[in-house]
């Protein structure tokens, strides 16, 4: 689609080319009608050149080479391409990214291209489309702008935040129950977490991310007795009581985080929501498929992860990571029978109280009973890790792990 209009240098050789053809038919002058018909073939001219110099103009967009994560600057980079042999006039594109940014390029030689990288950032996951984008030209007589829509836009896939983990807790080394029998798997060489420097620990176990972050000195410690794959299960279920999407971004956010730990650690590790499709990949499928699902999945599932835990009969590894927004007898119950299976726990609390306004009374009872769940998941030896509002997920997820004896 072409849409042309008039630049106010043309409006004024139209507005004069009028006038001297009204003068020609009025004194019948020669000279001025040669001067009107010149001076409208010079328009004419304008709107050819113009439809000419964007014939063969095409855009293409490309990614910076990472993945885009939301709340993270990225790049994109805009290809212009001249399929002309012909140069091309400069060219000012607009573009939706996904905000819309405009921009100017120089003529382009035939046959030729220009890129510019531009700063983009997505404040939420989702798949977002891009484009399309509109190109806008004048004529070399800047008498007539020519504006054209670029056919195609381009669909992009916006990852939740990852933060990076210094440690978490993966659950006690061996879950104990009645009859139950331990998954733990045996190997003497298997990553089990990070502790503080010793005197005489191995030098090539030091962990120099987490001194960089902290300024401390903490080394890799191993287990004789470790679980190898891990289930990270997603509270996906939705809220009647006026849920936050906030609420809902840093669960995904945690899980998402949860799941890079794993990764950058070389443990197995699978995804399992209670959304409405009850999403899952599973084990082996990988860290880019786990985080395509947290980019489109959507908080709408009408049963509870504690019901789906129990109620589906999966491999789940040989631990689980619950990262929950709901708290009560529901979660006490439903990881005090992961315990019985044999598997380690381990819990993302979102305090979800902490999303929603409320008067000061209901406040302080819906944290009453939040800790008091917390701490009954404590006594089952169960590490438990507490995201709320006010603290983001990154300070939750590397905070101080509330454990019990185990």
């Amino acid at each position: 689609m072409r849409a042309f209009r008039l630049t106010g240098r043309g409006w004024q050789i139209l507005v004069v080319g009028g006038l001297t053809y009204g003068g020609a038919r009025l004194f019948g002058t020669t000279q001025l009608y040669q001067l009107s018909f010149a001076l409208l073939a010079l328009l004419a001219a304008a709107f050819v050149l113009a439809l000419l110099g964007g014939r063969e103009i095409r855009l293409l967009r490309r990614g910076s080479g990472t993945r885009l994560m939301a709340g993270r600057e990225s790049r994109i980079e805009i290809v212009v391409e001249n399929g002309s042999r012909s140069p091309s006039p400069p060219l000012e594109i607009t573009d939706r990214l996904p905000r819309r940014e405009t921009f100017r390029v120089s003529r382009i030689e035939g046959r030729d291209r220009a890129s510019i990288s531009l700063p983009v950032r997505f404040e939420r996951r989702g798949v977002y489309e891009l484009g399309p984008a509109a190109l806008h030209l004048t004529d070399p007589f800047r008498l007539v702008r020519m504006t054209r829509r670029l056919a195609g836009g381009s669909e992009v896939v916006v990852y939740p935040e990852v933060f990076e983990l210094a440690d978490f807790p993966l659950g006690s080394r061996r879950a104990e129950g009645s009859g139950a029998r331990s998954r733990a798997v045996q190997r003497g060489d298997e990553f089990h977490g990070l502790r503080e420097y010793r005197r005489g620990d191995d030098p090539r176990h030091i962990h120099w991310k987490s001194v960089a972050r902290t300024g401390e000195l903490m080394v890799k410690e191993f287990a004789a007795s470790v679980p190898r794959s891990y289930t990270v299960a997603l509270d996906m279920a939705r809220r009647t009581r006026g849920g936050s999407g906030r609420e809902v971004e840093d669960a995904v956010s945690a899980a998402a985080s949860v799941l890079g730990y794993l990764n950058e650690n070389r443990l197995e590790f699978r995804l399992l929501a209670s959304d409405a499709a009850a999403s899952s990949t599973g084990f082996g499928e990988g860290y880019r498929e786990a985080m395509e699902l947290l980019a489109r999945i959507r908080a709408d599932g009408r049963e509870r992860l504690t019901d789906l835990l129990n109620s589906r009969g999966e491999r789940l590894g040989d631990g689980v990571v619950l990262v929950t927004r709901e708290t009560g007898g529901p979660l006490v119950e439903a990881a005090h029978s992961l315990l019985r299976r044999g598997l380690t726990v381990s819990v993302v609390a979102v305090a979800a109280h902490t999303y929603r306004a409320m008067r000061a009374p209901d406040a302080r009872m819906r944290e009453a009973g939040f800790i008091a769940t917390l701490g009954r998941l404590v006594q089952l030896g169960i590490p438990v890790r507490v995201i709320r509002r006010a603290e983001g997920v990154e300070s939750g997820l590397n905070g101080t792990a509330m454990k019990g004896a185990g």
